[in-house]
């Protein structure tokens, strides 16, 4: 149950957000209303989204709300809400995702009986259906190209997951012990704002031995992804990959499908908790690629006008009327 006042929180729900949104308050709202035996807390984490954010008031009484004066990100974010906690579950939730019943009993049974996990993922199902849609976890193939990695997701694919190891799991509804966060140190704050640190954080788990599972059972709705707009995905996607599979390529090979043990790999360079050194390397990132984004969407914006002009050549009145 949402227990705030808890002493010992058996978990902290951790939200991170850009902005205040309609999203945010409905995944809130399932959050504090949700039954389950553990007492938990609820975070939320809320990125300015302009210079002159507001301060938001109408959240949940209960709900510990954390405004940073810099946009740290989801990986920065989730560094900022970890040390804020006690709690020995730190459950990710995003804004634009609701819980069904039973959700967070059945990340908690499957964290008791896995003693090695270090991650278990929940499942995104359609409202009506209760079919699984987007992606909850699979396999690390190619070794070397994140961006392939969706394609092994062990629901999609029909596979057994309850109880099988994989090598990475989505962060929305992902539950991970707060021993196995401080051990890897962190979410990497350098995928700043957000894309594929789940599956960084995943793989880092795995080459410090930790084990990663899928819990069905743990279900949840997911509105899509709308924190970022179209062309800064795709801008990050080719921004951030080659690091990321430079980064864990051998690392992947090594560990091979599905193992976890200790392999040597470039540690972080920060401690979790430290958020001095987190709000050092977000800033980094943000201005590293604020050049490199502006002639990229450049590029794209022209293309556009090119096939715009193309299609009404000859027809001068047709943005006219």
């Amino acid at each position: 149950m949402f227990a705030p006042d808890a002493a010992s929180p058996g978990a902290d729900i951790q939200v991170v957000a850009l902005g205040d949104s309609g999203r945010l308050r409905a995944c809130v709202d399932s959050l504090v209303t949700h039954v389950a035996g553990l007492p938990f807390t609820v975070t939320c984490v809320i990125n300015p989204s302009s210079r002159h954010q507001q301060a938001v008031t109408d959240l949940p009484r209960g709900v510990r709300v954390l405004m940073p004066d810099l946009n740290l990100g989801w990986a920065g974010g989730l560094h900022l809400a970890r040390s804020r906690t006690t709690a020995p579950y730190l459950i990710w939730a995003q804004e634009d995702m609701v819980v069904a019943p039973g959700w967070l009993d059945a990340l908690v049974e499957t964290a008791e009986a896995q003693p090695a996990a270090g991650a278990i993922g929940s499942v995104e199902v359609d409202p009506v259906t209760r079919a699984a849609s987007g992606y909850a976890g699979g396999y690390a193939e190619p070794a070397d190209s994140v961006a392939g990695w969706n394609s092994s997701d062990v629901l999609r694919a029909g596979q057994p997951s309850h109880g099988v190891p994989l090598d990475w799991v989505t962060s929305k509804g992902m539950l991970t012990r707060a021993e196995a966060f401080d051990d890897v140190g962190g979410t990497d704050p350098r995928l700043f704002p957000l894309n594929h640190i789940d599956k960084d954080y995943s793989t880092h788990l795995r080459s410090h031995g930790w084990q990663l599972f899928v819990e069905p059972r743990a279900q949840l709705f997911h509105e899509g992804s709308r924190s970022a707009p179209a062309v800064f995905r795709r801008f990050l996607l080719e921004w951030q990959e080659p690091d990321f599979d430079a980064r864990w390529g051998d690392v992947v090979r090594a560990l091979g499908p599905g193992g976890s043990r200790p392999v040597p790999h470039v540690c972080a360079s920060w401690q979790a908790g430290d958020m001095v050194e987190i709000e050092r390397l977000c800033g980094r990132e943000a201005s590293l690629m604020l050049v490199p984004f502006a002639r990229y969407a450049r590029v794209r914006l022209d293309g556009i006008q090119g096939a715009l002009d193309a299609a009404t050549a000859g027809h001068p009145d047709t943005l006219g009327t």
